[in-house]
């Protein structure tokens, strides 16, 4: 939608699909390349298809939400929601009836239990910090001997949201 409010998409496929814009937004651009470093919390995601809530110090005015939303639930398996815990590991088309909010940086079959970990840190000072989202080293279930390195960055005072790939190229299967 090129403003707010909802709209109908048809596809040529006959698949009809109605998506809300909060508020106007602009398209996705390159940024330059910032992995920003962080020791953080470490999520008790060491599960399988699995989630976790956490609390952000700032709103997140994800999809243009104001003042936005400080509840956010992480998911082992590359995934982020700011409504329920989405715990599938089967990527999907978006928009998708999994949940309501869905930010996907890496949404695979992930592996948390074998290795990495998950973590979050709120870097800087207000009113201009960042909540940094990382999954480090975690490896995908049916890949052996490698593992993605990721990071979803929410900016305080702003929709916009960076995704960082450190290394996500898995070997080949097991």
């Amino acid at each position: 939608p090129s403003r707010p409010g909802s709209s109908t998409l048809t596809f040529p496929n006959g698949d009809v699909v109605t998506v809300t814009a909060v508020a106007n937004y602009s398209p996705a651009r390159v940024v330059p390349f910032e992995f920003v470093p962080i020791n953080g919390t470490v999520l008790p995601l060491m599960c399988d298809d699995c989630s976790t809530q956490i609390t952000s110090p700032f709103p997140i005015r994800f999809g243009g939400a104001n003042p936005g939303s400080t509840s956010l639930f992480v998911g082992s398996n590359g995934i982020i929601s700011f409504t329920a815990p989405i715990n599938t590991f089967t990527n999907q088309p978006l928009p998708s009836t999994v949940g309501q909010t869905i930010l996907a940086p890496h949404w695979d079959d992930l592996f948390p239990p074998t290795g990495g970990t998950i973590r979050f840190e709120a870097v800087g000072t207000a009113p201009s910090r960042q909540l940094v989202i990382e999954w480090r080293a975690i490896p995908h279930i049916s890949v052996g001997n490698s593992a993605a390195t990721f990071q979803v960055v929410f900016f305080e005072n702003s929709p916009n949201i960076r995704f960082n790939y450190s290394d996500v190229i898995f070997g080949s299967p097991a």
